[in-house]
């Protein structure tokens, strides 16, 4: 299985994400999992090179087997390539995700139905950050959608230390969906 990150990490954020993961697959508390990072331009072009990168990668194919992650401003970019490539992925993971309440309305009001049926949502916030009210947002519709979704609130400002703090729950969400 593969999570697709996307976020604009430096190389030593990636190190340490991948540090956190690696544990988990140590520890045998997450199935083993490739971790690919995604910057902006990737997650937009995401439909036409997902099949390159499993090609190369030699990924097994199938939405049991992928998962996407947005972090920060690729939020709306993932959230858009979840609904809009309907059924191609487990679990979508945003953090700290830029949404805001008219880009939320707008991509689940035009989504098919059941395009994200098999996929369930997780979503962490902190509860001092300037996304705060957007992923609020979303929850809610979510809930009204009565679509499979996760939503937690800790506390703290956002940004990356912040984020590792909850990234061991995050891959074990991820984890469990591959393997429902």
């Amino acid at each position: 299985p593969v999570l697709y990150f996307a976020g604009n990490f430096t190389p030593e954020e990636c190190k340490s994400i991948a540090a956190v993961v690696n544990t988990g697959i140590e520890k045998n508390e997450i199935c083993p999992m490739l971790v690919v990072f995604l910057n902006t331009n990737s997650i937009i072009l995401l439909p036409t090179t997902l099949p390159a990168l499993e090609e190369k990668l030699r990924i097994r194919k199938g939405y049991r087997f992928r998962a996407l992650a947005g972090y920060q401003d690729t939020g709306p970019y993932v959230l858009s390539a979840v609904t809009n490539m309907e059924q191609q992925f487990s679990s979508c993971i945003l953090v700290y995700a830029y949404v805001d309440k008219q880009n939320v309305v707008g991509l689940l009001q035009a989504m098919k139905p059941g395009a994200v049926e098999h996929t369930p949502f997780f979503i962490l916030v902190p509860d001092k950050g300037r996304f705060y009210e957007g992923n609020g947002n979303l929850h809610m519709i979510l809930r009204d959608k009565d679509l499979k979704h996760e939503y937690r609130v800790t506390e703290g400002e956002g940004g990356l230390d912040w984020m590792i703090g909850g990234l061991e729950e995050m891959i074990s969400f991820v984890a469990t969906n591959f393997h429902r």
